[in-house]
């Protein structure tokens, strides 16, 4: 039984399956959120195999990345939704010093700008005050 199977698929031609789809150096580093230096490390310690290309980039198969550095889609969305949150509250509390300084700040403006009419006015009075009469003025009695 065992020759008529191997004689049943004799003449069927023998196919590899090739994956097609591959990552560069950069398209790796991207999916695996690590630096193009960490894969490229990889690749030399021998951690990770990929297929030098004549212009002397690199064919990374997913597989084999993600072998070396896998996909953790679940706690990366903890920690994605934890930071997120904490940021929220910090940028909110961020948010409402900025107001209030930004509060104080108007008010001191609107402090000097009382202060600048009141020496304005100080300074037009004297402007327009009658002038005593010089000491030159009073000897010669004009």
């Amino acid at each position: 039984m065992h020759s008529k199977l191997c004689d049943t698929f004799a003449n069927v031609p023998k196919r590899t399956i090739v994956n097609t789809m591959s990552y560069t150096l950069g398209q790796a580093a991207t999916a695996s959120k690590k630096s193009k230096s960490t894969i490229s490390k990889a690749i030399k310690n021998g951690l990770i195999s990929a297929i030098r290309q004549p212009n002397g980039s690199f064919k990374i198969d997913p597989s084999e990345l993600h072998r070396v550095f896998p996909i953790n889609t679940h706690n990366e969305q903890e920690r994605t939704s934890d930071r997120t949150h904490k940021d929220s509250v910090e940028t909110l509390v961020r948010v409402a010093q900025l107001e209030a300084k930004l509060e104080a700040s108007e008010k001191r403006v609107d402090d000097l700008e009382k202060d600048r009419d009141i020496w304005r006015q100080q300074a037009t009075a004297l402007l327009n005050a009658p002038r005593p009469k010089s000491f030159f003025q009073r000897i010669l009695k004009q």
